[in-house]
């Protein structure tokens, strides 16, 4: 469809690859999500995802194929096959740079981000574990409690109920199925 190829052309236009395309993109950010069926029928927005937010408290476990730290700044670099938990969200990249006393994180090289409500599969993300606020570039999402998925050049996670997508795709159908796509500068998803 028309839609579907000028959403991947505007994402390859600007330097990055289009997100939602098969090639290069993590098989954990569609695991365990049904997408038997393309919905023509209005969606119940009110689906519960559970335990949304956990207690931000929760100890974080890193591993890693190595890892540098720094007592000086409290940071902790780590390289290859990088997975990151604390409580129900996790966090898969090839590179992370986490400081301990904030719980703020860049991480880079196929970066997945998974949480109850939301994944996220980029190239880069900023993020910060105990408020879940942060942002990425050049996304593909899903949102597994409205079985939804979709592109965005610029993501913000303003709270943990809140997020924002700039030049975004949306839709309920499964990857690779766009039988009906929306395409919208900027939506906003509490």
């Amino acid at each position: 469809d028309n839609t579907a190829t000028s959403a991947a052309q505007a994402f390859a236009v600007r330097g990055s690859p289009a997100p939602d395309s098969l090639d290069g993109i993590d098989p954990r950010l569609d695991a365990g999500l049904n997408w038997q069926q393309c919905r023509r029928t209005p969606v119940d927005f009110n689906l519960a995802v559970p335990d949304a937010l956990e207690d931000p408290q929760q100890p974080v476990r890193i591993s890693a194929d190595s890892f540098e730290a720094s007592q000086l700044d409290d940071t902790a670099e780590f390289s290859g096959a990088v997975a990151l938990q604390q409580g129900n969200q996790q966090l898969f990249a090839e590179q992370l740079r986490y400081a301990r006393g904030t719980g703020e994180l860049d991480a880079s090289g196929r970066v997945l981000l998974q949480r109850p409500d939301l994944r996220i599969a980029t190239g880069q993300v900023q993020y910060i574990l105990q408020n879940r606020q942060g942002s990425a570039q050049g996304a593909a999402y899903r949102l597994p409690g409205i079985m939804a998925r979709g592109t965005a050049q610029q993501v913000e996670f303003i709270d943990p109920d809140h997020s924002s997508y700039q030049d975004i795709t949306y839709t309920t159908c499964g990857p690779g199925n766009s039988d009906w796509l929306l395409s919208a500068a900027k939506l906003e998803i509490d």
